[in-house]
């Protein structure tokens, strides 16, 4: 009986580990694709270093833009996505202040401590490319 527990435990560990380290899996798919589309662009004369259409959007940044309406409420996850937004929409890696998602969350944790209201805020200018439809009368 008590072997039997300990293979269950065992067991049980050995698929805690393998779904750890399968979630840390890295995919470079999507910054392969994205390489490939802007392949023809020189992506160091983009202002400003950040471009929106080479970014994966997790939220889309354009609705936080200062002004306040009924459907741009942001809370802590949404503040994480448009920062991660942002990063990915580097065309360079030294853009000012964008540092790595480990270092804004531990910032972020530093600053909260009893009794004090941790203000935050994200402001960064970037770019993305005109659309066809705007560029071209519809027909």
């Amino acid at each position: 009986m008590k072997s039997t527990t300990i293979f269950k435990m065992f067991l049980l560990a050995l698929i805690s580990f393998s779904l750890h380290l399968n979630a840390q899996t890295v995919s470079n798919s999507f910054a392969n694709t994205m390489n490939d589309v802007f392949a023809g662009v020189d992506l160091n004369r983009v202002p400003h270093h950040l471009l929106t259409d080479y970014a994966m959007e997790f939220v889309d940044i354009r609705s936080y833009n200062g002004v306040n309406t009924a459907n741009n409420f942001v809370h802590k996850d949404i503040y994480t996505s448009a920062y991660n937004t942002l990063l990915m929409a580097r065309t360079k890696t030294n853009v000012p202040d964008l540092v790595n998602p480990n270092l804004f969350e531990s910032n972020w944790k530093a600053a909260r401590i009893p009794y004090t209201i941790a203000l935050s805020g994200i402001y960064y200018q970037y770019s993305s490319i005109q659309k066809m439809h705007t560029l071209m009368p519809l027909r």
